[in-house]
């Protein structure tokens, strides 16, 4: 509900006794982590906000919940800046499909302006080219190194695959 107003929803005034503590019942129904001393100390040290955005009509339920109980709260609605909304009149869409061309649309002063892609200058490019070629280099290198070694292992897979294929 965008439209509803809001305002802040304050407990003003409580009488001591049965009245204090049916308000007290009340909103322990409603607040979570408090407990009945901590709402019994904020009911007696009045007036106390409830609410600092509530909606109008939720507002109004609880104002006469705590008339019932005998105590007396307010709703203060939020000072807003904004002018109330004027009823604006309906706007004339063009055609959405024409054939004809809309002379609003061609203005011979200001062409429509170009967006030119600045160049690529390649730096990343040749960045990853080069990451490449010292990656296959150290590959080459590290395979020339350790041929001693891996040069049997090798030799012996192959005539394994030979015979066995």
């Amino acid at each position: 509900m965008p439209n509803a107003m809001r305002g802040k929803l304050i407990l003003k005034a409580v009488p001591a006794g049965d009245a204090e503590e049916k308000v007290v019942m009340m909103l322990l129904k409603f607040a979570k982590t408090a407990s009945a001393i901590e709402l019994t100390k904020k009911v007696r040290d009045t007036p106390y906000v409830l609410s600092g955005d509530i909606e109008a009509e939720k507002a109004l339920m609880f104002i006469e919940a705590f008339q019932k109980c005998g105590a007396t709260a307010v709703f203060i609605p939020h000072v807003t800046e904004d002018a109330p909304a004027e009823q604006l009149a309906p706007v004339q869409r063009p055609q959405v499909f024409s054939f004809e061309s809309d002379a609003s649309f061609m203005d011979e002063e200001t062409p429509p302006p170009i967006h030119v892609k600045p160049p690529k200058n390649g730096v990343r490019r040749l960045t990853m080219t080069l990451v490449i070629i010292l990656f296959v280099l150290s590959l080459g290198f590290l395979t020339w190194q350790l041929w001693p070694i891996i040069g049997d292992k090798v030799q012996e897979i192959i005539n394994f695959l030979k015979n066995n294929i």
